[in-house]
């Protein structure tokens, strides 16, 4: 368990600090045991929207998701799957043990992806390498698309997203 002083420095990096930064902060997070990423991501469908993603959003989120793919090293990730939710819900599975108090019920777009990930803009020790996973979330504003979470795990969400709402498919691989 982190101290207070560090958890204090963890959430000021988180606020201000890029996605790259946040992700830092957390994978911090994760090699002290605290964050919880390590049990990967937790997905709750309590309080889901349940309200399916507008059509004219999804040419914007499949071109946003690719760009958030190609930033964390695999421009051609397994899948990506976004669902519309709120702020509150969509923290339990792009960043597990976070705690806001504002914004919970604020609609957003929560996107997990499948792939091939690593957290190049992490602190890491000297010597050390970047941070990966398999997976990776990133929770977006439904108006603006600005990022507001993400998080990198390295096993698959214990819930269905579907439990969120309904489940659009941005991008999947076809096997040949």
């Amino acid at each position: 368990m982190l101290n207070r002083e560090s958890q204090k420095k963890m959430i000021a990096a988180w606020w201000h600090g890029s996605a790259r930064s946040r992700i830092a902060a957390r994978t911090v997070a994760v090699a002290l045991g605290c964050a919880g990423l390590s049990t990967g991501l937790v997905l709750n469908a309590s309080g889901s929207t349940g309200s399916p993603i507008p059509k004219s959003a999804i040419p914007r989120l499949q071109t946003f998701a690719s760009q958030v793919a190609k930033s964390v090293g695999d421009p051609h990730p397994i899948w990506i799957k976004a669902v519309l939710t709120t702020h509150g819900n969509a923290l339990r599975a792009a960043t597990p043990g976070d705690k806001v108090y504002n914004r919970l019920r604020q609609p957003v777009y929560l996107i997990i992806m499948r792939g091939k990930f690593t957290a190049y803009g992490a602190s890491v020790p000297p010597g050390a390498q970047a941070p990966t996973g398999t997976y990776f979330a990133v929770v977006i504003t439904a108006k603006g698309f600005q990022v507001m979470d993400d998080g990198l795990s390295t096993r698959a969400p214990s819930m269905p997203l579907r439990d969120f709402g309904p489940v659009s498919v941005l991008s999947a691989r076809h096997k040949s």
